[in-house]
């Protein structure tokens, strides 16, 4: 039970006291939820809702807080600074109030004008309350313009320091300044946007009256323009407009009727400022006449230069004013004829730039050229003579193509991609004769040239030997004239097609199957019958024959040592060519032990080791450099020259072998054992300097260095015994 203690009293036994009116013991809740998590509460009751003195807050704390003066414990704040103070010669500098108006001034003694109005612009600067009047200048107005007013400060009235301000002026307003009137009308955007601002309402605008003798003068100096009705008609303007510029027409003059005369081509140039005519020839190349080709000097042409007054002297040459009529640009058109002195001149055609000047002046439009070339005989083209039987018609050709002959092309691509190809057909005789019944062929086509040969299959007891029936050559067709031949192709190759070569008729019964390989891979070069026929023969054969379409095994190519070589050294041996599964890096692949003199050499006449120094430890000469003749059948000239498969990547120099065997009447010893016949000869150096064990050894280790791929032998290898 919760006790109380007077306030004011120690806290002792006896000065608490439990309040009997109190029932409610219940603990009240010190956390609240802020955030998501539980706090801590700052103020809070105690048991039965009852205060607690030091977590309530009580009147005087919020007196405190109520009274609470920072200056008492932060000090006193700061004074704001004032604002700064922009003088006016800043802020208003570059700032100009312009208005637009008019003064009247009277003329005297002028019967064309009483008055003149005369526009003026008026600035007010605001930095220094100054103003300036400035007059527009107008060309050529004779009267002395521009500044009216220089810029100063104009005083109001006759007070002492009173003078114009921007508040005095406004529109619709008359103002004096030294005792002539102004009148303001109108003001620019920013002037009335600054009056706006500050609270002045301006008047309406208005216009600048018309002043009469300005009106009339800006009539006057106005440029005159008219519209003449022909251009060709005045000839000022004509000379302006048209100055070095003229018509050019193609004109033809026929005087064939003369002898010696031809269709000649001239040009006729109508100069457009003087209507004057200039007639020029337009000379082909190779014609054969006079380099002159002025044939009328400029001069205006007369229409019929005979029509003269009967009084004008005949040996006089005629004028302007005897002739009447000349030719004008409206008498020129494609199609007229015009008299040139008495010569006709047709006009058949005209430049763009004619064409032009008529279709925008005298609307034209049909500008059709007149043909007046003769037709010419079509070339006849030359064709080559009939082929004289000798060589090819395409070889015989470049004889008539070319005066020295040359070889006929061929298609390089053609060759790079059809070398070596060749389809094979098989084929019978087709004749009546009884004897070549049973006669087989290979029909060759060889795909590079288009050429074509046979050959007859040998049948035994037939009576016909067999071989080349027909060498490669390019072979036409039955019916085929030798000036345009046709000569066969691959698509003339099918089972059942009959071919007729120099009279006599093949068919075709069989193809090899590199055939239908081809076919597969260049469909375009056959037509689809042939296809279907070839690929119709392969499937037939494939079910009577299947192994001929079976895959063949990988050919691992020729084996080392195939076939006989050492030119005679087997066969002196009498080894013959028999060959052996043998490793690549062996040093001999016909390991059979047989008997072999070593001086053979000697005997047969090859100098191998005469006269041969001893060699040192650094000598790496082959033995190609002291045979002067080396022998075919010594065994270094086989193993360096054909089977030098483990070849080190430096000459090093053989190694020494033993001596033949002797008995003791000096007669060679046979060499019976497989064992001792391979010891002799990988020790064998030549055939009379016998090896030591040192040698072996230094010759063992020379070949290690020189990175040879073989595995050396070891220094301990059985020698043969001594009794054989």
């Amino acid at each position: 039970m919760a006790s109380n203690r007077i306030e004011g009293l120690p806290n002792l036994p006896g000065n608490r006291y439990v309040d009997p009116t109190l029932t409610d013991f219940r603990k009240t809740q010190i956390f609240e939820v802020v955030n998501g998590f539980r706090v801590p509460k700052q103020f809070y009751n105690g048991i039965g809702s009852v205060p607690i003195p030091e977590k309530c807050v009580t009147m005087k704390d919020f007196f405190d807080i109520y009274n609470y003066d920072p200056s008492m414990t932060y000090g006193k704040p700061k004074a704001k600074a004032p604002p700064i103070v922009v003088p006016a010669y800043v802020s208003l500098e570059k700032k100009v109030l312009k208005f637009n108006g008019y003064y009247k001034e009277t003329v005297n003694d002028s019967p064309d004008e009483i008055y003149r109005v005369r526009p003026v612009d008026l600035f007010y600067y605001l930095v220094d309350d100054t103003i300036m009047i400035v007059e527009p200048v107008v060309q050529n107005s004779g009267l002395m313009q521009g500044v009216f007013l220089k810029r100063h400060k104009i005083p109001k009235n006759d007070i002492v320091g009173e003078t114009w301000h921007w508040k005095d002026l406004n529109l619709k307003c008359d103002i004096m300044f030294y005792g002539r009137v102004f009148r303001l009308v109108d003001a620019d955007p920013w002037t009335k946007e600054y009056y706006a601002s500050e609270g002045v309402i301006m008047n309406e605008p208005e216009i600048v009256p018309v002043d009469p003798y300005t009106d009339k003068r800006y009539l006057t100096l106005q440029k005159q323009t008219f519209t003449s009705p022909d251009v060709m008609c005045n000839p000022r303007k004509k000379y302006m407009e048209f100055e070095k510029k003229a018509l050019r027409f193609m004109c033809v003059w026929d005087d064939r009727h003369s002898e010696y005369g031809s269709l000649r081509k001239y040009e006729l140039l109508y100069h457009l400022a003087d209507d004057c005519v200039e007639v020029m020839e337009v000379q082909e190349p190779n014609s054969g006449r006079d380099p002159f080709k002025l044939l009328l000097h400029k001069i205006r042409l007369p229409k019929n230069w005979k029509d003269l007054p009967l009084t004008f002297p005949v040996s006089l040459e005629p004028s302007q004013r005897e002739i009447v009529e000349y030719y004008e640009p409206k008498d020129l058109k494609i199609g007229e004829t015009i008299m040139v002195f008495g010569r006709r001149f047709l006009i058949y055609d005209m430049d763009e730039a004619t064409k032009k000047f008529y279709r925008d002046y005298y609307g034209y439009t049909d500008f059709t050229p007149i043909c007046i070339d003769p037709k010419k005989p079509p070339k006849k083209e030359l064709q080559p003579p009939p082929w004289n039987g000798w060589g090819s018609p395409e070889d015989s050709l470049q004889s008539w193509l070319h005066i020295v002959p040359r070889r006929p092309k061929y298609d390089a691509m053609k060759r790079l991609v059809f070398e070596l190809k060749v389809l094979k057909f098989g084929a019978v005789l087709d004749s009546t004769r009884p004897e070549d019944q049973g006669r087989e062929f290979t029909i060759s086509y060889r795909l590079v040239d288009d050429k074509i040969a046979v050959y007859e299959r040998p049948v035994r007891n037939s009576g016909w030997p067999g071989g080349k029936f027909l060498d490669f050559s390019r072979l036409q067709k039955a019916g085929s004239s030798n000036d345009n031949p046709v000569y066969y192709g691959p698509h003339d190759f099918y089972i059942g097609a009959m071919l007729d070569f120099h009279g006599h008729r093949f068919c075709l019964n069989a193809a090899d199957t590199f055939v239908l390989e081809f076919i597969e891979k260049n469909p375009d070069c056959f037509p689809e019958h042939v296809k279907q026929n070839l690929k119709e023969y392969f499937e037939c054969e494939k079910k009577q024959n299947p192994q001929l379409f079976a895959e063949k095994p990988c050919d691992p190519g020729k084996p080392v040592c195939e076939e006989a070589l050492g030119e005679g050294f087997f066969e002196h041996l009498g080894l013959g060519s028999e060959r052996h599964e043998v490793h690549p890096c062996a040093e001999n692949p016909n390991p059979i032990p047989l008997c072999y003199d070593w001086d053979m050499c000697r005997k047969l006449g090859y100098n191998c080791g005469v006269q041969r120094p001893e060699p040192g430890v650094d000598d790496v000469e082959g033995i190609e450099q002291v045979c002067d003749k080396p022998c075919p059948g010594n065994p270094d000239m086989f193993e360096m020259k054909e089977c030098a498969v483990c070849r080190p990547s430096r000459e090093v120099p053989p190694e020494p072998i033993m001596p033949n065997p002797k008995w003791e009447d000096g007669t060679p010893k046979a060499i019976d054992t497989k064992e001792e016949y391979f010891w002799r000869k990988d020790h064998r150096f030549d055939c009379y300097n016998p090896p030591d064990l040192e040698k072996q050894k230094d010759i063992q280790q020379k070949r290690v260095r020189f990175f040879c791929p073989c595995e050396p032998c070891d220094d301990g290898a059985d020698k043969p015994k001594q009794g054989h």
